[in-house]
Parts: structure tokens; C-alpha cells; sequence
């Protein structure tokens, strides 16, 4: 399924991304699993959320403060989602062994490939 969101869209996503970065940064132990640029990471972080709950109809989650928690996204059945978005082609969904302590009832891997145009 392809989730294409305006520029608009994208704008915010952008924003949000660098506010959630600044907010985090020397507050929160990196624990990044690639060798990305960790401005990028939290942008295409917010791209994927953003596009999941496009998809499902939901209420992206537009806080900047620093989140405890795996969960992304709470659906209208109150399960909780945990989004992980990365831009290789055949990426894997991953999660780390810190979620056993925090596990979500959903998890979607999104594959962002541009940034619109």
C-alpha cells in the first residue's frame, strides 16, 4: 500500500521531526540501529507515523515532548501501534529486546521513498 501525503503534509512531518529531535537531544540515550543522519531518522520517523494514521484514520500523535513507550499511534479499538520506518527497499521490521517491557499490540513497517515532488 502507497501512502503519498502533500506538502503540506510533509511540511509538518519535517517540523515535528526537528522539534521532537531538539526536545530529545542530551535528554535521551540515542539508541539509533543505522548509520543515518539522526536529524533524518526523526523526520522519516514522523513521515511513517504520520502516514500510518492517514491510513487508518487516525489522529497523528503532533506532541514534541520526550515519550516513554513503544507506542505511536492508539487505534479506535484502543490497541496501541508502534511504527518503524526506514528507507531501505527490502527492510525488515525490528525491534529491539527493551520492547518485552513495552510491547505494542501493532506493529507496521513503512518504507519511505521520497519527499514528495
Amino acid at each position: 500500500m502507497r501512502i503519498n501525503l502533500s506538502e503540506s503534509e510533509l511540511l509538518i512531518c519535517r517540523m515535528l521531526g526537528v522539534m521532537r529531535r531538539s526536545t530529545a537531544m542530551h535528554k535521551v540515550v540515542d539508541q539509533q540501529m543505522g548509520n543515518q543522519d539522526t536529524w533524518g531518522i526523526d523526520i522519516d520517523g514522523m513521515i511513517g507515523e504520520f502516514c500510518v494514521a492517514k491510513f487508518l484514520n487516525l489522529c497523528p500523535d503532533l506532541t514534541i515532548g520526550i515519550r516513554k513507550g513503544g507506542a505511536d499511534l492508539l487505534n479506535h479499538n484502543q490497541k496501541t501501534i508502534d511504527v518503524k520506518t526506514t528507507r531501505h527497499k527490502n527492510g525488515r521490521l525490528l525491534a529491539t529486546l527493551k520492547k518485552i517491557d513495552s510491547q505494542c499490540d501493532r506493529y507496521v513497517l513503512v518504507i519511505v521513498d521520497d519527499l514528495g515532488g
